[in-house]
This record gives C-alpha cells, sequence and structure tokens, in this order.
C-alpha cells in the first residue's frame, strides 16, 4: 500500500514523499536507486527494482559504472509500467557496504 507522506514545491520543481513498495507507483517520471558506485543490483531497493523491472535495468547502468558517490545516472525503468525512468544514486563504494 502507498502512503503519501509530504509534498512541496521547491524552486519549480514539486516533490512528493511516499512510503510503500516503489515499484509501485505509476504516472511518474522517476524512481531512485539507492545505488552502489559498481551499479551491481543485488539486493534491498535495487533487487526489488530488478525483479519488478528486469535486467535490462542492471544492463544498461552496468555500463555506465563506476559512478562514484555523489554522483547519479538514469536508466529506463525496464519492465515496470507507469514509471519512466530509474536514477542509480550511489550511497556506497561496493555492493552490501554499511
Amino acid at each position: 500500500m502507498l502512503e503519501k507522506m509530504f509534498e512541496k514545491s521547491y524552486k519549480g520543481v514539486f516533490i512528493e514523499v511516499w512510503k510503500g513498495d516503489i515499484t509501485e507507483f505509476s504516472g511518474i517520471d522517476a524512481i531512485v536507486n539507492p545505488a552502489n558506485s559498481l551499479m551491481y543490483m543485488g539486493g534491498g531497493v535495487a533487487g526489488a527494482i530488478k525483479r519488478v523491472g528486469g535486467d535490462e535495468i542492471e544492463k544498461e547502468a552496468l555500463e555506465k559504472a563506476p559512478v562514484p558517490v555523489g554522483k547519479a545516472i538514469m536508466t529506463g525503468s525496464g519492465k515496470m509500467k507507469g514509471i519512466k525512468a530509474v536514477i542509480h544514486a550511489p550511497t556506497m563504494e561496493k555492493p552490501a557496504m554499511r
């Protein structure tokens, strides 16, 4: 179940914060994956996105790797319906780091 938590307009950008399964959204431009720099999509949010969207999301992200922490890349959304893109923003250098 999706639950809207917060919304705000900032410098011409409308931002909404939701709670729930990120892959269940529809009619949106992008979702954000807290990735690793190598762009491997194994578990957590990345794993959920890959399970629903398919391997093609990871394959596209791997072509742009490595991506340093603090930068981001965008890929297609694979088989996810109603989501146009996935923004991969590394929060760690290697998979499964704290």
